[in-house]
């Protein structure tokens, strides 16, 4: 029998890597039909049901594969990032933990761990975890962005703007980091440098419809109207969910472009 569950195994994970998923799970179930305790096709077929977009199923077979053994970091890890894709993020920030304890060098997780946290609101745990994934790989660009985002939240405007030289540095040309560069000279009332940095960013990624929002308000609060509203009808063409935050009047009026939110990442 373990020959034969074996056959179908490694059938189901070449399937897999050819990306093959149609054949990949019907291989792995005809294993576990085989041998319901094989932990290793409820890992590869969870893999498979990820790439499929089916979270469901991919967190029924790592939790399948955790209960035969939770001794291995992966189940939890995987898991965890499905359920912060989710935005399950209880579930995620408990899944990142459990799998830390037995992974504690894993950058990757402590970096997921503290995005989890980020998106739950509990931005001094997010920053924490920052912390430890750039203790152990320094050139974590996306721990960098975030950790940036709340040193700039907190005000700490000098700290975050090191923090996006140095992912400017490790990744030259980040539209990210540029937008978020330019947000927080928003902050400061520098708009001029704000524009700037927004510029940037759209040369980097001309699709970026935050940086032509926010470009907009940068505009907006130097008086230069008509720039404006060419910069918020450009994000509309790209992303029409922003039409929440104007008013459908043109020219756009001083108050209605300060009541606008000044965004970074995404719109609320």
């Amino acid at each position: 029998m373990a020959d034969y569950v074996q056959d179908w195994y490694e059938k189901g994970r070449v399937h897999y890597e050819n990306e093959r998923y149609d054949e990949a799970i019907d291989a792995l179930t005809k294993a576990l039909e085989i041998d319901p305790c094989d932990y290793n096709s409820y890992l590869i077929r969870g893999k498979v049901w990820l790439k499929k977009g089916d979270y469901e199923k991919a967190i029924a077979d790592y939790t399948d594969a955790l209960k035969l053994d939770s001794s291995r970091a992966q189940p939890y890890l995987i898991r965890g990032s499905i359920f912060r894709l989710q935005r399950n993020f209880p579930n995620a920030i408990a899944d990142f933990k459990k799998g830390l304890v037995l992974d504690p060098l894993n950058s990757d997780a402590y970096r997921q761990l503290g995005e989890a946290y980020y998106f739950a609101g509990d931005h001094n745990s997010a920053d924490d975890n920052f912390n430890k994934a750039l203790a152990i790989n320094d050139k974590d660009v996306e721990a960098r962005l975030y950790r940036g985002i709340i040193r700039a939240e907190k005000g700490h405007y000098k700290k975050a703007n090191d923090d996006y030289d140095k992912v400017l540095e490790l990744k030259p040309r980040h539209d990210k980091a540029y937008l978020i560069k330019g947000a927080i000279h928003f902050r400061k009332g520098e708009y001029d440098r704000s524009i700037s940095s927004y510029n940037d960013a759209i040369d980097s990624n001309p699709h970026d419809e935050l940086a032509y929002f926010n470009r907009g308000k940068a505009f907006a609060a130097k008086g230069e109207y008509d720039h404006a509203i060419d910069d918020y009808t450009k994000s509309l063409d790209i992303e029409p969910r922003y039409k929440a935050y104007l008013s459908g009047e043109s020219p756009i009026k001083r108050k209605e472009i300060q009541k606008m939110p000044s965004m970074i990442l995404m719109p609320p």
